[in-house]
Formats: structure tokens, sequence, C-alpha cells
């Protein structure tokens, strides 16, 4: 019953289940409607219900894809970085460092003597103020193509007009 129920509120809000209409639970499928007392609306037809329900089943299974592609983009935002012959973390903390540490050195014009940037297995890397800024561009670099994946993935999921091609669209 809660299905029909739905439906009929997604199609008329401004109802209410007991004054302007009444459902008729069945064993077999979705509830029918027994009474339709309001003059606000027509009653919709089976077809336009199940036209309804379609929809919001669309929009659901859309939401909860582009939920579930979220988690690959994140991580794709964050994936470690090859610079210098080593690999450098590119999570949120690393990506701040590195952003902040370009910034001021930049202002001084070097980094100070001795200045190392710790590689993703911890190891001292050794950098002048263009390899920072290099190490820098290369975890921006990786940005552009992941979030225009993310675009793209999104707009094929929003573009899907069966639930079977929006769980088609993967990371």
């Amino acid at each position: 019953m809660t299905d029909t129920l739905k439906t009929i509120l997604s199609l008329y809000p401004q109802l209410s289940p007991g004054p302007d209409f009444t459902l008729t639970p069945q064993s077999d499928g979705p509830a029918v409607i027994r009474t339709w007392t309001t003059t606000v609306a027509p009653q919709p037809t089976v077809e336009q219900l199940t036209a309804a329900w379609d929809v919001m089943e669309l929009g659901a299974a859309q939401t909860a894809q582009i939920e579930a592609l979220a988690v690959p983009y994140q991580a794709a935002l964050q994936a470690p970085v090859a610079y210098m012959g080593t690999t450098f973390d590119a999570d949120s903390q690393s990506q701040i460092v590195v952003a902040h540490a370009m910034l001021v050195y930049a202002v001084e014009g070097a980094v100070p003597a001795g200045f190392y940037f710790a590689d993703a297995a911890g190891n001292k890397v050794p950098m002048t103020l263009t390899q920072l800024q290099g190490l820098g561009s290369a975890i921006a670099g990786n940005y552009l193509p992941v979030f225009q994946r993310w675009i793209d993935r999104k707009a094929q999921v929003m573009a899907a007009t069966t639930q079977v091609e929006v769980q088609a669209v993967v990371w």
C-alpha cells in the first residue's frame, strides 16, 4: 500500500489520504484506489501511477549510484603520485602541507637549507623550490582528469532511462 500511497502523493502532494482518497490493499500486488473524493485533481490511471512509480524508482537508483560512485572518486582524488623517481602521498593533509609550503617558500624565493619532503614510504627526499612546485603540480595534475571523469559519470547516470542503465555506470 505504501508504494501506491507514495506514488499518488508524488503526483498530487496537496492531497491527504483519508479525506481525499482511500486505498485498498491487495495480497497480490500494489494497493488500489478505493475512493477518490477530491475535486482538486483527477483520479490517476493505472498507467499514470506506474509511470510515476518508475520515475521515482529511477530517481532513487540514480541517487544511490551517484553516492556509490563518490567513494572511488574521493579515493582517486587522494591517490598517491609518482614524482622524482618515488611516490608521494596526495591525501588531503599532504595536499595542504604541499600547498602551504609552496606558498610560503615562493614568497621567500627558495626553500630553507636541508629542506625535504617525505615520500609515501617515509623517506626524506631533498627538494629545491622548483622541485617542491613540481610536486604540487603533480598532485594538482591528478585533479582535473579525476574531476572530469566524475562529472562524466554523473552525467551518464542522470541520462540513464532505466535502472539497468544506471547500474551499468561504474568508475
